[in-house]
């Protein structure tokens, strides 16, 4: 581990000479240092055929990946339990550190089936992930994004005409036998917009989307479920931050710890520092300790 003291807006563009031999070796073997970790081959299971460091599978060396993030192979599909709930792992993002996931109640093709364990980010607090994300360009902070939207299921004793209420009667009813269930979409929905006569059943994640369609059926929503939410593991790339709230992207798979005066990149990616500095070393040497 080395530290970087840079502020946090980086003059990138002032930057062009080349790395000396002795920085490039310097990386490199701290590079092999990465958490003490032995090199391990990557397990495949399913549809996931990549399952490297921090992840593991049950049944790997328990040298390789990290306890905390140990999936499961069942009937050759990748599944992730947190705690006693189940999910199905449909991709594995290793430049954006995020993990897709399906609950094990949602079906495909039969929008009657619901989460048995939808997850909220007040749910993650005692697992190593989150719903939201942190990243940052070049030259701005962007701070906190959430990774899904809401899915939040109602039932209520009158008819609720509005364009943010979708019917799911053709699906599914999850009220009383009198009364009429919906769903509402969106992390804009607030407590303001429930009707007097409806009660929230469940709350739920879906893939975020770059523009919600009002229109949409919940046939179409269900699809959603069946293509699943994201979490980040975002975490286990700053294992020195104070805070997972501290813990920074800087750009191509790089992050750093912002925890006041020093900024500590994680040895995870010591590699693509190395290629993202090779051209700016001569600009940050004055700020570089090893």
């Amino acid at each position: 581990m080395f530290t970087v003291r840079l502020p946090l807006l980086l003059h990138i563009a002032a930057a062009r000479l080349i790395v000396s031999p002795l920085f490039i070796l310097l990386l490199l073997q701290a590079c092999r240092a990465t958490d003490g970790q032995v090199d391990c081959v990557a397990s495949s299971c399913g549809n996931i055929p990549i399952i490297k460091s921090p992840f593991r599978l049950k049944s790997d060396p328990e040298s390789c990946g990290h306890n905390k993030y140990t999936l499961s192979c069942e009937s050759n599909t990748t599944v992730l339990y947190l705690g006693s709930a189940r999910y199905y792992v449909q991709a594995i993002d290793y430049n954006n550190l995020t993990i897709r996931l399906v609950d094990d109640g949602v079906i495909g093709n039969n929008c009657s089936s619901l989460p048995t364990h939808p997850l909220s980010e007040s749910s993650l607090t005692s697992h190593p992930y989150s719903a939201t994300h942190l990243r940052k360009t070049l030259l701005f902070m962007i701070g906190e994004e959430s990774l899904n939207e809401a899915l939040v299921l109602v039932s209520c004793d009158n008819a609720v005409y509005s364009p943010l209420y979708l019917q799911t009667a053709s699906c599914i009813n999850i009220g009383s036998k009198n009364s009429s269930s919906y769903a509402l979409v969106g992390n804009a929905v607030v407590a303001s917009d429930l009707a007097e006569t409806c009660t929230v059943v469940m709350v739920a994640m879906l893939p975020k989307t770059k523009k919600r369609n009002y229109q949409v059926t919940f046939q179409e929503v269900h699809q959603q479920l069946e293509y699943g939410f994201e979490l980040s593991w975002q975490e286990y790339s700053c294992p020195h931050c104070r805070r997972p709230s501290h813990c920074y992207p800087l750009t191509f798979g790089i992050f750093h710890c912002n925890n006041g005066k020093y900024h500590h990149i994680s040895n995870n990616h010591l590699l693509s520092l190395l290629f993202f500095f090779f051209p700016l070393h001569n600009y940050y040497a004055p700020f570089i300790s090893y």
